[in-house]
C-alpha cells in the first residue's frame, strides 16, 4: 500500500494545498493520503492546532481516501518530521506501508538540513509538486476570501471564530 505524508502548518490551509490533494488523488499511484497539520514550529506563531486541524477537516475530509490526522498534537511539542515518520512506521495501519512524504519542490532540497533529515530519506521516498503562488499571510488578512486563496468555508471559519483575531487581522 502507497501511502502519501502531507504536513504542514496550514496557517491556514489554502487552495494550493487543496490542488496539491487534488494532483496526487488525479495521479492514482498513492493508495490513501494522511494529512498532517504540524502541533508546533519552531520560530514560527501558529494558530492553535484545533482551529488549524478543524480547517484541514474542512478543506480535506470530503475528499475520497485522504484522511487528516491528529498525530502531531497526540506526539506534543515541537513537530519533527521524521518522529511523525517514525510514529506511522510503528503503528499496525502502516508498519508494511510504502511511506511517501509529500513535499514542494522549494522544500525538497532542504530535507538533508532537517532535524534528522537523512535519515528521515531512509524511511521515506518523495512526491514533489509544484510551489503554489498562494501566501498564508495574504490569506489570513483576506477576511472575506475574496482574493481566491482558499474556500468560502474556510474563510468563514476564519472570520467566525476569530481565528487570527490575536495577530490583529479581524480586529
Amino acid at each position: 500500500m502507497n501511502i502519501g505524508i502531507y504536513g504542514g502548518s496550514f496557517d491556514p490551509p489554502h487552495l494550493g494545498h487543496l490542488n496539491v490533494v487534488l494532483n496526487e488523488l488525479n495521479v492514482g499511484f498513492l493508495d490513501k493520503i494522511v494529512v498532517v497539520p504540524c502541533f508546533q514550529q519552531t520560530g514560527k506563531d501558529l494558530a492553535h492546532f484545533y482551529y488549524r486541524f478543524t480547517m484541514c477537516q474542512r478543506m480535506f475530509g470530503d475528499l475520497p481516501n485522504v484522511f487528516v490526522s491528529k498525530v502531531e498534537e497526540i506526539l506534543g511539542g515541537e513537530s519533527i518530521t521524521l518522529r511523525t515518520i517514525e510514529h506511522f512506521k510503528r503503528s499496525s495501519e502502516y508498519e508494511y506501508a510504502n511511506l511517501y512524504l509529500i513535499v514542494g519542490e522549494d522544500i525538497a532540497n532542504a530535507i538533508p538540513n532537517w532535524k534528522g533529515g537523512n535519515e528521515l530519506l531512509k524511511l521515506v521516498n518523495l512526491r514533489v509538486s509544484k510551489r503554489s503562488r498562494f501566501n498564508s499571510t495574504n490569506i489570513r488578512n483576506d477576511i472575506n476570501g475574496n482574493k481566491n486563496h482558499t474556500t468560502k468555508s474556510i474563510a468563514n471559519y476564519m472570520q467566525c471564530n476569530y481565528v487570527y483575531a490575536l495577530l490583529g487581522v479581524y480586529l
